[in-house]
């Protein structure tokens, strides 16, 4: 589930380290959110903002967010 910010993260050429400071949070929580763990609503806007991702695509990956047309369909 977390490897879309992974890719993200690394597509950008920022470290997890670079990351947690950017968002208030420590290297573990970034590692643990690109495993899948889910991060704190409180910090999303902050890690969108960082990753050039949407709220949404950071929550559920990045077939949730954009346009609905871009949605694909089970």
């Amino acid at each position: 589930m977390g490897a879309h910010l992974k890719k993200a993260r690394e597509a950008l050429g920022l470290t997890q380290a670079e990351v947690a400071k950017a968002i208030g949070r420590d290297q573990p929580a970034i590692s643990r959110y690109e495993r899948g763990a889910r991060p704190d609503l409180a910090i999303v806007p902050a890690y969108a903002k960082i990753l050039g991702l949407t709220e949404v695509e950071v929550l559920f990956g990045p077939r949730c967010g954009g346009p609905a047309g871009d949605v694909e369909a089970a």
